[in-house]
């Protein structure tokens, strides 16, 4: 499943926003999770991943920006936890960066193999 740039991250009615909060969830609640549940989140897309990618030139940019965000569900290992935004300014058209938000960083390093 791919989701493209037509999704907002505040906007709540967007897919983006409503499967960030049932991540939001099932971190707060992992500790209830079964080892067999979170061997299984391990291999499987679930977590989302955003980048920034340039707009190309035939597309219209409405609200003025040169850029868009990209998201898309990954396994853990597409992911990247970004502490560094020099680095994500140099790199981020080429990773898939997590959502800045300490619970979730968390839980997307805890489910990496």
């Amino acid at each position: 499943m791919r989701l493209s740039n037509a999704f907002v991250w505040y906007n709540s009615e967007s897919p983006v926003y409503s499967y960030l909060v049932e991540l939001r969830k099932i971190a707060i609640n992992f500790q209830a999770l079964s080892s067999t549940t979170i061997v299984k989140l391990k291999g499987a897309a679930v977590l989302i991943g955003s980048r920034h990618i340039q707009r190309q030139e035939s597309e219209d940019s409405t609200d003025g920006e040169d850029w868009h965000l990209e998201y898309s569900l990954l396994t853990p290992n597409g992911v990247a936890i970004v502490d560094d935004t020099i680095v994500l300014q140099h790199f981020c058209e080429a990773i898939f960066c997590a959502p800045q938000e300490d619970i979730l960083e968390g839980k997307y390093s805890s489910t990496c193999p």
